[in-house]
């Protein structure tokens, strides 16, 4: 039987380490081996299991209910991307900088970085873009926050060995599909 570091199954699955901890620590979703040393080593049986959690919260289910669904439960798995858009402008409504940055690091912690633009931050952008009186703000300070976000996420990556990474821009008038992009970017540069 072939066992893979959580390293390799992150870069195989396209996901971050940090997130494979998360949803084995606090979500009970995944029972990795351990090495005498206490790393966590995978089998393909696991990889399938990642790859199905990945399914289920790309589908819009929420983090938490995963592990009925995972188990054969009914669950009620509707609007989990819903929810974390409602709360995301929620926070940006009160305008609170370090709840916001907060609760983005932690969803970024817990879903894939696609799903989360495509499900989650562009849809509130565009939900921001409908009420004209404080769109802008709340925009400009979402975009300032993923940008930390990012920038995070690079310093995260210069503690590995590696590929290094700069991310310019200028000139751009529209934020939203380069911001997007910026991420989409630097989670796949991480993976690489």
């Amino acid at each position: 039987m072939t066992l893979y570091s959580i390293g390799d199954v992150a870069e195989r699955c396209g996901i971050n380490p940090v997130t494979l901890r998360a949803w084995q620590r606090r979500y009970g979703l995944l029972k990795p081996q351990r090495t005498e040393g206490g790393h966590r080593q995978f089998d393909e049986e696991d990889v399938h299991r990642i790859e199905e959690i990945m399914r289920w919260i790309e589908s819009g289910v929420p983090v938490g209910k995963v592990k009925a669904l995972l188990e054969g439960g009914d669950v009620d798995a509707h609007d989990g991307w819903t929810t974390l858009q409602d709360e995301l402008i929620s926070v940006l409504r009160h305008v609170r900088p370090a709840k916001l940055r907060n609760k983005i690091a932690a969803i970024g912690r817990e879903h894939p970085i696609d799903a989360l633009i495509d499900h989650v931050f562009m849809p509130v952008r565009q939900k921001l873009s409908l009420d004209q009186n404080t769109a802008r703000t709340m925009c400009s300070l979402l975009d300032g926050l993923l940008i930390d976000y990012v920038a995070f996420c690079l310093t995260g990556s210069r503690k590995k060995s590696g590929k290094d990474a700069l991310i310019i821009g200028w000139g751009i008038d529209d934020r939203t599909p380069n911001l997007a992009g910026r991420l989409a970017s630097v989670a796949a540069w991480l993976a690489d």
